[in-house]
């Protein structure tokens, strides 16, 4: 009689969406822009170009600065001693060439500008909008004398800065203690310096109680605070500035910043969790203003939030509307593509998935998040070569693996498994080297690496791996199912029924944990319990498959149990449905052979032996 023994492993994919997120920051840029330059040189950081139909931006100048504070704070700079050539300097150069909005993109202009400057090297560059709270920044050092480009950097922002100051405000001449409040607090925001900023609204509004900063601008300091207090993760504070420039407009419709408020305070209920007041601010601000803008100079934003949280509560139909919504009212907001596709693989759409993710790509080639959800589609659709094209594109762009995922090492960790389902295992064992090294915390990824290991026969490295994964996660029924096959081929069985006793006891529909302890009951021959355990993985997994990848392989070796116990009626009934559902696996009809000969039916026995000759060409 022949046995079918193998165990079964038991791998966990990391399906991590990506949606509403950003990376990259000042430091990270100021690092790749000051790779291979000359110590004792003199940089001018000048203005960048913007495409905005809003000619009093402040964003390149937000940008500029924040930069200028990242590459001032960057060791490689003080090490080299560079120096910053003051901004009042350039920007008089700048003025008189006529450069102040467009910045500089050309070289010999940079060339021209840095003479003048008497600048080695200057850092210019663009800025694109990709949402309502986000920039693409694509930026580079020159060297002046050889008009080379010596270093870049292309990251996304997040844009949380007054883009637009009130005209009132800009152009006052009564500058009260109000108003200079109110001015020390928004520079403060550009700076990143929430906290401060927050004092400064705060003092501004002792003196002047209806937060007009001294001109009359009602409540701009209470929307404002509002707003710092989101940027610095105080939601209920946030809320409650919000309401009161609320309550205090509700009159006037029009004011400024009346929709925006609805927008934040919406953005703020999102934040704690409070979907549905959410959704009414949304509602309330798609209301004033259909085109979604909100103030915030993207159409569609206030749909684009209203999708994500319908995404969140499951109302993927809304969702859809939402995203389709804002595409159709702003066609390059790429973000509404990826979280749309989002919602498509959930409802496993996973063709329009993918034509989403290749339209978020498409717009905007540096979105790491789209590449890593492609590579979740073409996994899913066994596609494993285009899997990998797509998270090797994600690491290059987000070489911390997270990819919007907000989990270190995600892109690393899927790679892996590909690579497994491709028997790359020494590829594989690399991603999840990586995936550990950028995230020490994760079980799942020892898991999966202890799975490999198993594999390639390296038992106690694999013992290893689970036994940090149950430490990290003492519920992960799957590692005690895993070393319970490890103690198995070791032929330890007790610690293997051991293990898989916790594993069923965590999971009891955990159908491959009672397939395996039955397999160790074979060995020992506890033959009613083998019977027990296979029966009960048939009641969990009616293919027989239990995760070995093989069709009816609990029936076949259900079977062999009776045989082994020669009940030959019930084994035949076994192999039948064995090979009733899988007609490949040969064995069952050798098996089956020998049932129907020990029965004395010689005419079925020989017809199994023929097939079996047939199947396998002996």
């Amino acid at each position: 009689m022949k046995k079918n023994k193998k165990f079964c492993l038991l791998f966990v994919f990391l399906f991590l969406f990506s949606v509403f997120s950003y990376c990259g920051d000042y430091d990270e840029i100021a690092s790749d822009l000051v790779k291979n330059l000359n110590p004792n040189n003199n940089l001018a950081i000048v203005s960048f170009d913007y495409k905005t139909d809003n000619p009093k931006s402040r964003t390149p100048f937000v940008i500029s600065e924040r930069l200028t504070t990242a590459i001032l704070k960057n060791k490689e700079i003080q090490n080299k001693k560079i120096k910053l050539i003051e901004r009042n300097l350039i920007e008089k150069v700048l003025e008189e060439q006529k450069l102040s909005q467009t910045g500089i993109i050309d070289i010999e202009i940079a060339k021209k500008i840095g003479k003048i400057l008497a600048a080695d090297l200057i850092i210019t560059g663009s800025i694109y909008d990709i949402s309502y709270d986000e920039v693409e920044v694509n930026i580079r050092t020159i060297d002046v004398e050889k008009g080379i480009i010596l270093s870049s950097s292309n990251k996304k922002l997040k844009k949380n800065w007054i883009d637009t100051i009130p005209e009132k405000l800009e152009q006052t001449g009564n500058k009260t203690d109000a108003y200079l409040y109110c001015d020390m607090a928004i520079k403060e925001v550009d700076k990143e310096n929430f906290k401060k900023a927050i004092w400064f609204f705060t003092q501004a509004i002792k003196e002047d109680i209806t937060g007009g900063c001294g001109i009359n601008w009602k409540g701009f300091a209470y929307f404002a605070r509002g707003a710092s207090y989101i940027f610095n993760g105080n939601y209920d504070k946030s809320i409650e500035d919000l309401n009161f420039y609320i309550e205090m407009n509700y009159k006037d419709k029009e004011a400024y910043f009346y929709s925006q408020s609805y927008f934040y305070r919406g953005f703020a209920y999102y934040y704690l969790k409070q979907y549905d007041k959410a959704i009414n601010d949304y509602d309330k601000a798609i209301e004033l203003d259909p085109t979604g803008e909100c103030g915030t100079r993207t159409k569609g934003s206030a749909y684009y939030n209203r999708g994500l949280i319908y995404y969140y509560i499951n109302q993927y139909d809304k969702a859809i509307r939402d995203y389709t919504k804002a595409i159709k009212l702003n066609p390059n907001l790429a973000e509404a593509y990826h979280n749309r596709g989002s919602v498509y693989s959930k409802l496993k759409q996973y063709d329009k998935a993918i034509n989403d993710f290749n339209k978020a790509v498409e717009l905007n080639h540096i979105l790491a998040e789209s590449y890593f959800a492609r590579g979740l589609e073409y996994y899913g659709l066994k596609e494993y070569y285009k899997a990998i094209n797509d998270y090797d594109k994600a690491i290059e762009l987000d070489p911390t693996g997270e990819c919007g995922t907000g989990t270190k090492g995600s892109a690393y960790y899927n790679r892996g498994l590909v690579y497994y389902y491709l028997n790359q295992y020494d590829k594989a064992i690399s991603d999840y080297n990586k995936a550990i090294e950028l995230n020490p915390n994760l079980a799942l990824t020892y898991l999966n690496r202890g799975v490999v290991y198993i594999i390639i026969n390296q038992y106690d490295k694999a013992i290893n791996d689970f036994n940090k994964a149950i430490e990290l996660n003492p519920n992960l029924a799957e590692a005690y199912c895993n070393r319970g096959n490890v103690y198995g081929n070791l032929k330890q069985y007790n610690k293997a029924i051991n293990d898989f006793n916790k594993a069923v006891k965590l999971n009891p529909e955990n159908a491959i944990a009672y397939y395996n302890r039955g397999l160790v009951y074979l060995y020992l021959k506890q033959y009613d319990k083998a019977i027990k355990d296979y029966d009960k993985a048939i009641e969990l997994d009616p293919t027989g498959e239990c995760g070995t990848g093989t069709k009816g392989v609990v029936y076949y070796n259900l079977g062999s149990v009776y045989q082994i116990l020669k009940q030959y009626n019930k084994a035949i009934s076994d192999y039948t449905k064995a090979i009733e559902l899988n007609p490949n696996l040969v064995d069952a009809y050798y098996n089956r052979g020998i049932a129907y000969k020990k029965l004395g039916l010689e005419d079925k026995a020989q017809k199994d032996f023929e097939m079996y000759r047939k199947l396998t060409g002996e």
